[in-house]
């Protein structure tokens, strides 16, 4: 057979470019508390990049759609919102600018923030060997329950003491004078301050400094 020709022309095949190809959706989002209120997101890459490389990831909290872009599979979450319980979705983006379809959202995880300070702090003379003190609970525990508390207390203003690890629940602490490392003295201004930790381990700020004035126990009491 004869070539076509067209007004004295042969025609000019034509193909069509292929179209991009958007990634695949990124694996195994999961999230965790790692420090207050600031969750960290992880993630596995796409099992297919699409036609073109990863460009950027995006993390989509809810609820609040607070939305984080990263180029690498793992960020943190810092929330101005209200504590509560979060999930999070992640989609890929490639160098083609298309977009992943979204996977199964991560665990639900609990943004977490520090207590709020213990009030009303009170000293108290017990016996003349031991001060005994009390407080209130914190008005807020930071979206997990209060756990323990930490006192510190100091004697005139000298080196300060920690005792960690005071169970929640009286609000009571009693320091015993007759085993405290201080020299003895007259009287001593004993200052104590304390402190709330949730279950998540945050640790609040300390409650306003009481002070209190006792005379050292005289040796046959201790």
């Amino acid at each position: 057979m004869g070539t076509v020709t067209i007004n004295g022309h042969r025609p000019t095949a034509t193909t069509s470019s292929p179209q991009p190809r958007a990634p695949g959706p990124p694996i195994n989002v999961r999230s965790a508390l790692s420090g207050p209120k600031t969750l960290l997101i992880s993630w596995g890459q796409p099992t297919d990049p699409g036609d073109t490389a990863i460009r950027y990831y995006e993390v989509v909290a809810s609820p609040g759609g607070t939305t984080k872009r990263t180029d690498g599979t793992t960020t943190e979450v810092s929330f101005t919102l209200p504590v509560g319980v979060y999930t999070f979705t992640v989609t890929a983006t490639n160098e083609s600018f298309r977009a992943s379809p979204p996977p199964d959202p991560s665990n639900p995880i609990r943004a977490v923030d520090v207590p709020g300070p213990p009030t009303g702090l009170h000293l108290r003379d017990n016996d003349g060997d031991r001060i005994a003190s009390d407080w209130v609970a914190p008005l807020s525990d930071g979206g997990a329950p209060v756990a323990t508390y930490r006192v510190v207390w100091s004697a005139d203003n000298q080196t300060s003491h920690i005792v960690e690890g005071i169970p929640a629940g009286p609000q009571l602490f009693e320091l015993w004078l007759c085993t405290t490392p201080l020299p003895s003295g007259l009287t001593e201004t004993y200052t104590f301050r304390v402190a709330a930790v949730n279950e998540a381990n945050f640790a609040g700020p300390y409650s306003a400094p009481v002070t209190i004035s006792m005379g050292f126990p005289p040796p046959d009491t201790c």
